[in-house]
């Protein structure tokens, strides 16, 4: 592993929560998954390496976002729809680039939130997302636009909140939804109130407001959404 380092995020008017980075080169991990009390998957011998090393990434973050925050030790398993089951009392997130894993894990009770979800984005791969109207709508990206940000960037802040709010809602709602379904309707620094244009569940009906927030640093683009 390269480093590992913490960033601290402000949920707007709930506090401060920790994000847990690890940082990997390609084939470290790989190389030293033994030394790890990580609990894999019954596939995960037949996944490719670079599979593997996400995995372990991602589950190393939490790892550490539990021994910073005095959490007990926990394994977070893979569900059969790929997403990761945190246990009772405990909720929280995962993302990944090629070469670094972040984690979220809070107590929902300690910041009266239900839902928490998490992405990171390589800003360099902004001039790579091409699908502009799949992702959102002109008034989403004239908000984004209003705040300084070009249209790559614009694509790939929007691509990545909206990543987050999936992330945030999923667990509870238990079906899939499209980029659309959902949209940018408030925009204030880097707070953001993201809205549902469907009804997803019966505690989540169309607009139902997620709130969100975004920074860039490092080269990276990190997204969070709570609920």
């Amino acid at each position: 592993m390269k480093n590992n380092n913490r960033t601290r995020i402000h949920f707007k008017g709930l506090g401060d929560v920790l994000v847990h980075h690890v940082c990997f080169k390609q084939g470290d991990l790989i190389a030293n998954e033994h030394t790890f009390n990580i609990k894999k998957p019954n596939e995960y011998p037949r996944w490719r390496s670079k599979r593997k090393e996400t995995y372990l990434a991602g589950r190393l973050a939490v790892q550490l976002a539990q021994f910073s925050q005095n959490f007990p030790l926990f394994d977070v398993i893979r569900g059969n729809d790929g997403a990761p089951i945190w246990p009772t009392n405990y909720i929280g997130s995962i993302s990944h680039t090629d070469n670094e894993a972040v984690a979220i894990v809070v107590e929902p009770a300690e910041l009266a939130i239900k839902g928490v979800g998490i992405d990171i984005e390589r800003v360099q791969s902004a001039a790579q997302l091409q699908d502009r109207e799949l992702i959102g709508e002109p008034k989403e990206y004239d908000l984004l636009r209003k705040a300084g940000f070009d249209e790559s960037m614009a694509i790939l802040i929007l691509f990545s909140l909206k990543e987050s709010v999936y992330k945030a809602l999923y667990p509870y709602v238990k079906r899939y939804f499209d980029f659309l379904d959902a949209e940018l309707v408030e925009l204030e620094e880097h707070h953001c109130c993201i809205r549902t244009k469907v009804t997803l569940s019966d505690s989540v009906p169309a607009g139902f407001l997620v709130k969100a927030r975004y920074q860039i640093q490092n080269s990276n683009l990190l997204s969070v959404a709570y609920w």
